[in-house]
């Protein structure tokens, strides 16, 4: 499992342990063998997902007596689409979940602002999060180049059960970011509605994307029993046309 903790506070650790436990796409994926097999498709791909991510850092409520500066912040992902027809911040429930605070990041402008939970979706293991006024800075969460203020990620269409390959980017040292891709295995437990299973460990709270940019599914956690294997959140339901409300 990747645990998406650090007692130094540099999310660095996390994304090569991620990538690490994060499998090669097999032969025959479109990653390979598609648009995506050339260097300058690749640099596309990575920019043209790279602006649609958010960072997420969560630092644990202490417990009594407990020195705050010694907790174990989390480190995970986020995206700004639609849900409900409206556009909003959203993450893996499980990230931010006995938070005493949350910072959200958008990678392209290195701006941060606090934020906090304002709905729990248990079902689908996600959080909606409302980014906060940033003290002193005059200026609301929504304004400039904030988390809040970029257009909502279109959301993609779910196609089949299993086989369709979705694609992601993950920050690495400094200020790179790489692309990877994984592919849908199947749905979950049929209890776990919504849900499907991916292949590799990916990082919680990972948007997951087809290769036009729009977000399809949202990682909530790892796969209980599945090795190398993550949950991810459908974030539209499996339609043949248009998705409803989806911001296209």
């Amino acid at each position: 499992m990747v645990n998406p903790c650090s007692r130094t506070g540099v999310p660095v650790v996390l994304w090569f342990l991620a990538l690490a436990g994060v499998a090669s796409p097999a032969d025959g994926d479109p990653f390979q063998t598609g648009a995506m097999a050339t260097l300058q498709g690749e640099a596309a791909l990575r920019d043209r997902l790279g602006s649609r991510i958010l960072l997420v850092t969560v630092t644990p409520k202490p417990l009594p007596f407990q020195d705050p500066g010694f907790l174990t912040r989390r480190f995970g992902l986020g995206v700004r689409t639609f849900h409900g027809g409206k556009p909003v911040v959203m993450t893996s429930l499980t990230l931010v979940e006995e938070s005493g605070g949350i910072e959200i990041v958008r990678p392209v402008s290195r701006r941060s602002v606090p934020a906090r939970v304002t709905q729990r979706l248990e079902k689908e293991g996600l959080a909606i999060l409302d980014c906060l006024p940033e003290d002193g800075a005059g200026r609301g969460p929504g304004d400039g180049d904030g988390p809040c203020s970029p257009p909502p990620v279109p959301l993609g269409v779910m196609v089949g059960e299993s086989g369709q390959p979705l694609y992601f980017v993950l920050p690495a040292d400094g200020d790179r970011l790489v692309v990877s891709s994984t592919r849908v295995e199947g749905t979950a437990d049929p209890t776990m509605e919504g849900l499907v299973v991916v292949k590799g460990r990916i990082p919680f709270g990972t948007p997951l994307f087809d290769l036009e940019g729009a977000v399809v599914a949202l990682v909530i956690r790892p796969a209980a029993d599945l090795p190398s294997r993550s949950l991810a959140a459908v974030l539209a339901p499996a339609k043949t046309g248009a998705v409803e409300s989806n911001g296209k």
